[in-house]
Protein backbone atom coordinates (compact mmCIF):
# COMPACT_ATOMS: atom_id res chain seq x y z
CA UNK A 1 0.00 0.00 0.00
CA UNK A 2 0.99 3.63 -0.28
CA UNK A 3 2.57 4.86 2.91
CA UNK A 4 0.88 7.97 4.22
CA UNK A 5 3.18 10.61 5.66
CA UNK A 6 0.21 12.50 7.06
CA UNK A 7 -2.84 13.40 5.02
CA UNK A 8 -0.87 15.50 2.54
CA UNK A 9 1.96 13.37 1.15
CA UNK A 10 1.92 9.69 0.18
CA UNK A 11 5.00 7.60 -0.47
CA UNK A 12 4.86 5.13 -3.37
CA UNK A 13 4.36 1.56 -2.30
CA UNK A 14 2.54 -1.27 -4.07
CA UNK A 15 -1.14 -0.39 -3.75
CA UNK A 16 -3.13 2.79 -3.33
CA UNK A 17 -5.89 2.20 -0.75
CA UNK A 18 -9.36 2.80 -2.18
CA UNK A 19 -9.95 5.48 0.46
CA UNK A 20 -7.03 7.51 -0.94
CA UNK A 21 -7.71 7.19 -4.70
CA UNK A 22 -9.50 10.55 -5.00
CA UNK A 23 -6.59 12.35 -3.35
CA UNK A 24 -4.09 11.80 -6.17
CA UNK A 25 -4.23 11.86 -9.95
CA UNK A 26 -4.10 9.08 -12.53
CA UNK A 27 -0.32 9.36 -12.98
CA UNK A 28 0.16 8.39 -9.33
CA UNK A 29 -2.29 5.52 -9.63
CA UNK A 30 -0.55 4.29 -12.79
CA UNK A 31 2.82 4.28 -11.01
CA UNK A 32 1.29 2.21 -8.21
CA UNK A 33 -0.07 -0.25 -10.77
CA UNK A 34 3.28 -0.54 -12.54
CA UNK A 35 5.07 -1.21 -9.27
CA UNK A 36 2.44 -3.77 -8.21
CA UNK A 37 3.09 -5.58 -11.53
CA UNK A 38 6.76 -5.83 -10.59
CA UNK A 39 8.10 -3.16 -12.93
CA UNK A 40 10.83 -0.81 -11.74
CA UNK A 41 9.39 2.55 -10.82
CA UNK A 42 11.55 5.45 -9.61
CA UNK A 43 11.22 6.37 -5.95
CA UNK A 44 8.59 9.04 -5.67
CA UNK A 45 5.93 10.61 -3.52
CA UNK A 46 2.54 12.14 -4.25
CA UNK A 47 1.23 15.46 -2.97
CA UNK A 48 -2.50 15.01 -2.38
CA UNK A 49 -5.36 17.31 -3.24
CA UNK A 50 -5.59 18.04 0.50
CA UNK A 51 -2.31 19.95 0.24
CA UNK A 52 -3.77 22.26 -2.40
CA UNK A 53 -6.97 22.72 -0.38
CA UNK A 54 -4.86 23.54 2.68
CA UNK A 55 -2.86 26.07 0.62
CA UNK A 56 -6.05 27.77 -0.57
CA UNK A 57 -7.57 27.87 2.93
CA UNK A 58 -4.43 28.93 4.83
CA UNK A 59 -4.00 31.91 2.51
CA UNK A 60 -7.70 32.78 2.15
CA UNK A 61 -7.38 32.32 -1.62
CA UNK A 62 -10.82 30.82 -2.27
CA UNK A 63 -12.78 34.09 -1.90
CA UNK A 64 -10.16 35.98 -3.92
CA UNK A 65 -10.32 33.43 -6.74
CA UNK A 66 -14.12 33.34 -6.66
CA UNK A 67 -14.16 37.13 -6.94
CA UNK A 68 -11.80 37.04 -9.92
CA UNK A 69 -13.90 34.34 -11.59
CA UNK A 70 -16.89 36.65 -11.48
CA UNK A 71 -15.03 38.88 -13.93
CA UNK A 72 -14.33 36.31 -16.68
CA UNK A 73 -12.44 33.11 -17.37
CA UNK A 74 -9.97 34.43 -19.90
CA UNK A 75 -6.55 36.03 -20.19
CA UNK A 76 -5.71 38.39 -17.33
CA UNK A 77 -8.04 36.72 -14.83
CA UNK A 78 -6.25 33.39 -15.14
CA UNK A 79 -2.88 35.09 -14.77
CA UNK A 80 -4.10 36.86 -11.62
CA UNK A 81 -5.25 33.55 -10.12
CA UNK A 82 -1.93 31.92 -11.01
CA UNK A 83 -0.07 34.81 -9.37
CA UNK A 84 -2.14 34.45 -6.18
CA UNK A 85 -1.26 30.76 -5.94
CA UNK A 86 2.46 31.38 -6.57
CA UNK A 87 2.85 34.28 -4.15
CA UNK A 88 1.05 32.61 -1.25
CA UNK A 89 3.35 30.79 1.18
CA UNK A 90 2.81 27.08 1.66
CA UNK A 91 1.15 26.15 4.96
CA UNK A 92 3.74 24.85 7.44
CA UNK A 93 2.29 21.32 7.57
CA UNK A 94 2.32 21.04 3.76
CA UNK A 95 5.89 22.33 3.67
CA UNK A 96 6.97 19.95 6.44
CA UNK A 97 5.51 16.86 4.79
CA UNK A 98 6.89 17.70 1.34
CA UNK A 99 10.30 18.42 2.90
CA UNK A 100 10.30 15.06 4.70
CA UNK A 101 9.38 13.19 1.51
CA UNK A 102 11.90 15.13 -0.59
CA UNK A 103 14.66 14.38 1.94
CA UNK A 104 13.66 10.72 1.99
CA UNK A 105 14.20 10.50 -1.78
CA UNK A 106 17.86 11.34 -1.22
CA UNK A 107 18.60 12.03 -4.88
CA UNK A 108 20.14 15.03 -6.62
CA UNK A 109 17.53 15.94 -9.23
CA UNK A 110 13.79 15.29 -9.42
CA UNK A 111 10.85 16.05 -11.70
CA UNK A 112 7.65 17.56 -10.32
CA UNK A 113 4.53 16.79 -12.34
CA UNK A 114 0.92 17.82 -12.02
CA UNK A 115 -1.95 15.39 -12.39
CA UNK A 116 -5.59 16.32 -11.96
CA UNK A 117 -7.83 13.77 -10.26
CA UNK A 118 -10.21 13.99 -13.26
CA UNK A 119 -7.51 14.41 -15.91
CA UNK A 120 -8.74 11.82 -18.39
CA UNK A 121 -12.41 11.02 -18.52
CA UNK A 122 -14.47 9.17 -21.11
CA UNK A 123 -14.62 11.47 -24.10
CA UNK A 124 -12.08 13.93 -22.71
CA UNK A 125 -8.31 13.97 -22.56
CA UNK A 126 -6.11 16.70 -21.18
CA UNK A 127 -2.76 14.97 -21.69
CA UNK A 128 0.12 17.39 -22.14
CA UNK A 129 -1.76 20.40 -20.79
CA UNK A 130 -0.41 20.20 -17.25
CA UNK A 131 2.88 21.38 -15.82
CA UNK A 132 6.11 19.40 -15.52
CA UNK A 133 9.17 20.93 -13.87
CA UNK A 134 12.41 19.07 -14.57
CA UNK A 135 15.82 19.37 -12.94
CA UNK A 136 14.58 20.29 -9.46
CA UNK A 137 17.67 20.12 -7.22
CA UNK A 138 16.65 21.68 -3.90
CA UNK A 139 13.77 21.65 -1.45
CA UNK A 140 12.95 25.30 -2.19
CA UNK A 141 12.86 24.58 -5.94
CA UNK A 142 10.63 21.57 -5.23
CA UNK A 143 8.19 23.67 -3.20
CA UNK A 144 8.16 26.31 -5.93
CA UNK A 145 7.53 23.61 -8.55
CA UNK A 146 4.57 22.29 -6.55
CA UNK A 147 3.01 25.76 -6.59
CA UNK A 148 3.72 26.04 -10.33
CA UNK A 149 1.85 22.79 -10.88
CA UNK A 150 -1.07 24.07 -8.81
CA UNK A 151 -1.41 27.13 -11.01
CA UNK A 152 -3.28 25.05 -13.53
CA UNK A 153 -2.67 23.81 -16.99
CA UNK A 154 -1.37 25.91 -19.85
CA UNK A 155 -3.67 26.57 -22.78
Amino acid sequence: MVTCMGDIVFWLDKRMPASQVGLVGPKALSLCTLQRLGLRVPHCFFVSTRAFQSHLDANALRPQIESLLQEAVTGPVLEKIRALIMRAPLPEEVRRQIAAAYDRLGIGSVAVRSSATAEDLPGYSFAGQYETVLGVTSLEACLDAVRRCWQGYRI
